[in-house]
């Protein structure tokens, strides 16, 4: 099942009903939520600030705090902080099932446990 989301939106243009509609969905569902604001080599460095204030103003509006990266695919901007923030959200999601990792590993009924003993010191 879902886990969590990168929500693209071009950023050249307003976000488009159906960015504030997904925005407010994910807010519903509690599901951790990143928006990137692609293409933004596109822009100058004004543009960059209208685009990522347009995003911060309908995140308002809906009152959602989300983290707002400013990407391009062609020049890698943004991309090392959004993977950051994906790897954090799946660091998350292990750490959570960690003690069942755990239970499974030193169970006598998995084929690893002898290796993994060192797990329940």
């Amino acid at each position: 099942s879902l886990r969590g989301v990168v929500q693209l939106i071009d950023s050249r243009h307003p976000p488009m009903d159906s960015d504030v509609d997904l925005m407010e969905r994910l807010r519903n569902a509690g599901l951790p939520h990143a928006i990137a604001l692609t293409k933004t080599d596109k822009l100058s460095g004004s543009g960059r600030a209208q685009a990522r204030r347009r995003v911060d103003d309908s995140l308002a509006d809906l009152s959602i705090e989300r983290p707002v990266h400013l990407t391009s695919a062609n020049t890698n901007r943004g991309t090392l902080r959004l993977r950051r923030w994906i790897l954090a959200q799946i660091e998350t999601y292990l750490l959570h099932f960690q003690p069942i990792v755990r239970a499974l590993l030193a169970s006598r009924l998995s084929p690893l446990a002898p290796q993994f003993s060192l797990l329940d010191s």
